[in-house]
């Protein structure tokens, strides 16, 4: 937990406090405004579930990330389920932690949006910039599919709600 902290303080978050217990943690979620929670599901006391439904009744903005050892599907879907951001299996680096929880910090900041004024190039460039943002390689069966359907549905939003009869086709078209 310390050596956590000590990164996420030099990536500029201005508080951080930690816990092993889920009573304290719930104490200090009532207490305080909390923009982030990385949280354990095994503490003492209480555990990482309960602290889960008390922060969504206390704070629905807060962004979770559950950092837990905890590998079985039944407990990821439970987390997911409740509103967690990310599940991140124990060990992990610090700095992975550190960009998970830029990413959930930042996210409106450096949100990629596509306008209709961009030009042609700049979409292309916004378009792989998303791809990579959301962990799509250039090298996967489809990648360029996808981006014909991003630049399809730029141009005529309505074609989302005609899949199968108007975007499929269209890309079957081009490709």
């Amino acid at each position: 937990i310390s050596l956590i902290s000590e990164k996420l303080t030099n990536e500029k978050i201005e508080k951080i406090d930690t816990t092993t217990s889920g009573k304290i943690a719930i104490e200090l979620l009532e207490n305080n405004k909390y923009s982030l929670v990385v949280l354990d599901l095994v503490l003492e006391q209480i555990d990482g579930f309960e602290v889960i439904e008390k922060l969504k009744t206390v704070s629905k903005d807060t962004k979770i990330i559950v950092l837990s050892a905890l590998s079985s599907e039944t407990f990821i879907k439970k987390a997911m389920n409740m509103g967690v951001d990310y599940y991140m299996l124990k060990p992990i680096s610090e700095e992975v932690i550190a960009k998970r929880v830029n990413d959930l910090i930042y996210a409106e900041e450096n949100a990629l949006t596509i306008s209709k004024t961009d030009s042609s190039k700049e979409i292309e460039e916004k378009i792989t910039n998303i791809f990579i943002t959301v962990g799509i390689p250039a090298h996967i069966k489809g990648y360029q599919f996808l981006r014909e359907a991003i630049k399809l549905a730029m141009e005529n939003p309505d074609i989302i709600n005609s899949i199968t009869k108007r975007l499929y086709p269209s890309i079957a078209e081009r490709f």
